[in-house]
């Protein structure tokens, strides 16, 4: 029987209500809540590995240091440590989520990942089908957009979809943005 991990972000306002652990491994499918874990108000969280896989930590307007780390199952702790983004190193994506039938996706997640997949943070979808997040600009500048599997399948026309992300350059952000799912 696999033990729960224990994870640890330092530099965490108290009670940070908008940061959570990831955890990525080859069944990811099978993971409660797509291998996300909320962060309690002491800035922890127990996961539950039962493989190697990439654990990282992601809160809105804050970078982690290390961005990940492979982990397996056992008693350490992960050690994250994390500091605010300076202004001039954000970026800002703003759009909306329909379907294609042009309905409004309302209560659902919008995640934002860079391209070796580390999660740079997370947006709701309001009830008018409107989501906005500031984050970290990637090195590279590619952000890739998407939601849960479980629930919808993004389509899209002219970007290249993978495994229910989008790509987009940072650059492409600065007008809202549209998901058809």
């Amino acid at each position: 029987r696999h033990k729960p991990r224990q994870v640890r972000v330092a530099g965490l306002p108290d009670a940070f209500d908008e940061a959570f652990v990831q955890v990525v491994s080859a069944n990811l499918a099978l993971m409660e809540n797509g291998g996300r874990y909320p962060l309690a108000g002491d800035g922890t969280a127990a996961i539950l590995l039962q493989e190697t896989a990439l654990v990282s930590a992601a809160a809105k307007g804050f970078e982690t240091n290390p961005a990940g780390r492979l982990a397996v199952s056992g008693n350490g702790l992960l050690r994250f440590r994390a500091t605010r983004i300076a202004s001039s190193r954000q970026f800002t994506i703003r759009g909306r989520v329909r379907t294609t039938k042009n309905k409004v996706v309302r209560n659902q997640q919008v995640f934002f990942c860079d391209i070796s997949g580390v999660i740079l943070g997370h947006s709701p979808i309001d009830s008018a089908g409107n989501f906005s997040l500031q984050a970290a600009t990637p090195p590279n500048g590619v952000v890739r957009v998407g939601m849960p599997l479980d629930r919808w399948e993004i389509v899209d026309d002219e970007r290249t979809v993978r495994d229910g992300f989008t790509w987009l350059r940072v650059d492409d952000a600065r007008s809202p943005i549209e998901f058809w799912v």
